[in-house]
Order: C-alpha cells, then structure tokens, then sequence
C-alpha cells in the first residue's frame, strides 16, 4: 500500500527544505545510537548523513525500488557504506528483523500516509525498538 502522494517536489528543490545537520542535532542523531532503521529514504537527503552519524548500520526502507535506487547511488558516491537497502511496503510486510534490534526508528516527511497510528505502533516501529530505544520513533 503506497502512502498517499505528497506532492514530493524534484530532488534538487527538495535538498533545499531542510537543514540536515540541524534536524539530526536536534533529534540526537549521533555515534551513541548503533543500528538504526529509517522509513521512506526518498532521495536519500537523511539517510547518508544518519549513516555518517550512527555507529552501527542503518536499514532503510521505501517502497518505490527508484528511491531506494538514487539513495544507494548517494551513499555510493559519499562512500558510505553502513546502509542496508530495502524496497518493502511495510503496511503489508512489517519491517521485518528482531522485535528490540534498533535504537532508533527514523521517519521523514512520511506522517502524510493514510494511518499514521498504525505505522507507528502496530506497523512495527516501536516493535523493533530495543530498550534503550523504547520510545524513539522520531517523525519529522
């Protein structure tokens, strides 16, 4: 089930909506988290940065196999090489993985989607937070 369309504009004018480092400061994105998981990589403009942050690996999952495909590319490119990649929808499939395996569940500019509540709580993102991460599925 693809998320209702938001309207994502083209790559270049996308990259100048938000201020990455900042975000990620403020969220607390940084070397104490090890694996992390983040839902909708879209281009990738969080991913790579998350990836250079973490001190472990980062899945991240979209369900358009194009967008996983510019985010690889991007991570490629910056070597980075920490990132998972997954073309899953995770309303249908789940996330997948061991119930407490991530610190962190990451989600950016996807709350646009028709059940939000089910995404975060019954689709799986606080199932696969671990302790440390009870609690941390950070939406933007």
């Amino acid at each position: 089930m693809k998320l209702r369309e938001s309207g994502m504009p083209e790559e270049a004018y996308w990259e100048t909506l938000f201020d990455v480092p900042l975000n990620l400061d403020r969220l607390g994105i940084d070397g104490r988290l090890g694996d992390v998981m983040e839902l909708g990589c879209g281009y990738g403009t969080f991913t790579v940065p998350i990836a250079r942050r973490i001190s472990g690996t980062l899945t991240t999952f979209d369900i358009d196999g194009a967008m996983i495909e510019r985010t690889r590319q991007r991570a490629t490119a910056a070597r980075v090489r920490n990132v998972v990649y997954v073309v899953r929808d995770v309303f249908a499939d789940g996330f997948g993985g061991h119930a407490g395996s991530q610190d962190a569940c990451l989600l950016f500019n996807i709350l646009h989607c028709e059940e939000p509540i089910h995404l975060l709580a019954e689709g799986g993102a606080r199932r696969a937070l671990g302790r440390r991460g009870a609690g941390d599925s950070l939406a933007l």
